[in-house]
């Protein structure tokens, strides 16, 4: 029965994949965000301090990285059956302090195009694909993602049975 539910889903996701790479070009980009939590935030700053595993994906619409990357993460998602926790970067209050707090729990070294800084430095840039474990970043990803890169990341760092439920959080 899981495995009927398993291919059903999987035929869905290939069906949204191929309408969506034939659709007109002047359409506009929007980020189908239907299978992650969305959050804040303020929301990772809690896994932070609470020293929680879990995945965030930071990304835009009208952003075509992000918006090819979304489905190699979905079908990852689909596949391996784990949550993503997604913050649409334009919908950030960039003055808070939980966004301070944010960059600096951003404290991981990165290579994004020749460049070496801290995760942080490089805030903007889209997709950002990151994996928390225990409240620490083990692993991060700035630009395009195929399907493969996702599932190994994920499956090196298997951080899919301590994930918060912040879906049913208020």
């Amino acid at each position: 029965y899981l495995i009927i539910i398993k291919y059903l889903s999987d035929i869905i996701i290939g069906f949204f994949i191929y309408f969506n790479q034939h659709r007109p070009k002047d359409e506009r980009i929007v980020v189908d965000r239907s299978m992650f939590v969305n959050i804040d935030v303020s929301r990772v700053n809690v896994g932070v301090d609470q020293k929680m595993d879990f995945i965030l994906f930071l990304g835009k619409d009208e952003c075509k990285p992000t918006y090819d990357t979304v489905p190699s993460v979905q079908l990852s998602m689909s596949q391996y059956q784990y949550n993503v926790n997604y913050i649409d970067i334009e919908e950030i209050d960039y003055e808070s302090e939980d966004y301070k707090l944010f960059l600096d729990n951003l404290d991981y070294e990165v290579t994004v195009e020749g460049k070496t800084g801290r995760l942080s430095d490089f805030m903007g840039a889209t997709p950002m694909f990151i994996i928390f474990k225990e409240g620490k970043i083990v692993y991060a990803n700035v630009g395009s993602m195929d399907k493969e890169t996702v599932n190994n990341a994920y499956l090196e760092y298997s951080v899919g049975e301590a994930m918060p439920n912040w879906e049913n959080e208020s």
